[in-house]
C-alpha cells in the first residue's frame, strides 16, 4: 500500500482530465488506482482494461475484456458496472 499525498491527488486529477479529453469516463476510484500505478512506475494488473483505456502512459497487464470483448453501456463508470448501478 502506498500513502497518498499532493502528488497522488494531482496525478489523479490529471488522469481524470486526460480520460475525459479522450472521450472516456473514468470512475474516481479507478483514477486513484491508475494514478498510484503511474507514480510508482508500476504496471497495473486489472481484470477489465476498459476502465483504464483513456489513461496515457499507463502500462496495463490484463487477460480480461478489452476492445471488442465486452460492450460498455454509455453513462456508466467501471465501478458502477461492477455494482450494477446506473450513471447520471
Amino acid at each position: 500500500m502506498l500513502p497518498y499525498d499532493r502528488d497522488l491527488c494531482a496525478r489523479g486529477a490529471e488522469v481524470t482530465v486526460a480520460a475525459q479529453a479522450c472521450g472516456r469516463r473514468i470512475d474516481c476510484a479507478d483514477a486513484w488506482i491508475a494514478a498510484t500505478a503511474l507514480l510508482a512506475g508500476a504496471p497495473l494488473i486489472a481484470h477489465n482494461r476498459n476502465d483504464y483505456l483513456g489513461v496515457p502512459g499507463l502500462t496495463l497487464v490484463s487477460h480480461g475484456p478489452h476492445l471488442g470483448g465486452t460492450r460498455l453501456r454509455p453513462g456508466r463508470s467501471g465501478a458502477q458496472r461492477r455494482r450494477g448501478q446506473r450513471g447520471s
